[in-house]
């Protein structure tokens, strides 16, 4: 879970789907359904990540840890740019919340893990992933 500078709560549901929670509203709008993505596994361990350091945007900085049956990778989360109004949900016969026309993206970040379990940032920038099947902690310095 992911807390931005409003105060809204960013969070993975245990559909995939990426979910913005006002507690204010006690209301909870869907950003992001992988599974309309494609096959990335599942998603975890979500991250406000800037390498300069600087106060994140989950709209824009925002990774995630994903597991595959084959190993593991963090990708760049891109939310929905429109959402539906809340409470809305498309046709579909699960009723997952629709997420407007822009459904939001996943782009590969880091790859070739085989079961990352943790992230963070350090104060230099640098992204630190716990890697549990290696039974080690990688540092990614920004380039």
């Amino acid at each position: 879970m992911v807390v931005d500078t409003n105060d809204m709560l960013w969070l993975l549901d245990a559909n995939n789907q990426l979910m913005m929670l006002d507690p204010s509203a006690e209301r909870a709008t869907p950003m992001l359904d992988a599974r309309t993505i494609g096959s990335i596994g599942g998603l975890s361990e979500l991250l406000v990540y800037r390498p300069d350091g600087a106060v994140g945007d989950p709209r824009e900085d925002l990774l995630a840890l994903v597991h595959h049956n084959d190993g593991g990778q963090i990708i760049r989360v891109r939310p929905a740019s429109q959402v539906a109004a809340p409470g809305t949900h498309s046709n579909s016969s699960d009723g997952t919340p629709d997420t407007g026309s822009q459904p939001g993206a996943v782009v590969d970040y880091v790859t070739g893990f085989e079961r990352p379990t943790a992230m963070a940032a350090g104060i230099d920038g640098s992204l630190y992933v716990l890697d549990a099947a290696k039974g080690s902690i990688f540092r990614i310095q920004p380039g």
